[in-house]
């Protein structure tokens, strides 16, 4: 009898709680394996930022399988467990590592070893494969123009020195597998980037947008009334990274001349400066 498969994602918070940007992606990649018939099974770190919470559950992690929380386990017991299915109905068809970040990295490293001719794929949604400050923004406004740890922007940087112990503990994981790794890059900016932080990766990377397009969207082709304001929006977190701040300005500069109304998506609950409102999104 043909097993079914059984796919492992390792990623950085229980996407059951946290909506932002990676859990969303790998609760529709959760959703679109369940409904090809595959079970999916999501490993999260826990402790939050609790440095006594990080040190009680440094060896054990949450669970998460085919969208239910299953709970907290020990590397050991995940292990058995996953055993049980694979020497029943099921084989492991893939890992895939969503983050690296607020694991302990010999866990991964435990799962990972455990299955060591299982295809890997390491996905880099920011640039924590490069730096644990995962944006490369310095002083929280502007990339900070480095091209591998060390360079001369690194110098009296606030993350440079976590960054060369985390960043070498990481890569030596990855080395041991590069043989089986692909690296899933949402754009070639960042496939770019990757490679000029670590040129072993260049070989090993494809590039998988976050997004498709399909097909054309028909439905606001209507010409407005004259007197019809034009509807402009901002979508996301008032953060200086998502651009708040060139949000802000656009605003300042035609609020009060009737043409535009200006519209902030997100579920943020802090004043909105004036001249636009908000609508209010879950998760």
């Amino acid at each position: 009898m043909k097993k079914k498969k059984l796919f492992i994602a390792i990623t950085l918070s229980n996407y059951l709680i946290d909506r932002t940007g990676t859990p969303k992606v790998v609760m529709s990649h959760q959703v679109a394996a369940n409904d090809a018939g595959i079970k999916y099974v999501a490993l999260f770190p826990i402790g939050g930022s609790s440095k006594f919470a990080k040190r009680l559950f440094s060896n054990s992690f949450g669970v998460i399988c085919d969208g239910k929380f299953a709970g907290v386990f020990s590397l050991e017991a995940f292990l058995a467990r996953v055993g049980r299915l694979l020497d029943g109905e099921y084989e492991l068809g893939c890992i895939y590592i969503h983050h690296f970040m607020g694991w302990n990295l010999e866990s991964i490293d435990g799962i990972v070893s455990s299955y060591p001719k299982v295809q890997l794929v390491v996905y880099a949604h920011d640039y924590y494969l490069c730096c644990t400050n995962y944006n490369l923004i310095q002083d929280s406004t502007q990339l900070c123009g480095s091209a591998r740890l060390g360079d001369a922007q690194c110098v009296g940087c606030a993350y440079y020195a976590d960054s060369i112990i985390r960043e070498d503990c990481i890569w030596r994981l990855l080395h041991n597998e590069l043989h089986r790794i692909v690296f899933a890059c949402p754009s070639s900016v960042v496939e770019r980037m990757l490679q000029s932080f670590h040129p072993e990766a260049k070989g090993h990377c494809t590039v998988i947008p976050h997004q498709r397009y399909v097909g054309i969207y028909l439905d606001n082709k209507e010409m407005l009334p004259p007197n019809h304001a034009i509807k402009v929006a901002y979508l996301g977190k008032q953060q200086s990274i998502k651009g708040w701040d060139c949000w802000c300005r656009l605003v300042d500069a035609f609020r009060g001349q009737g043409k535009y109304e200006f519209v902030v998506f997100n579920n943020e609950t802090k004043p909105l400066p004036s001249g636009m409102r908000r609508v209010f999104v879950e998760g």
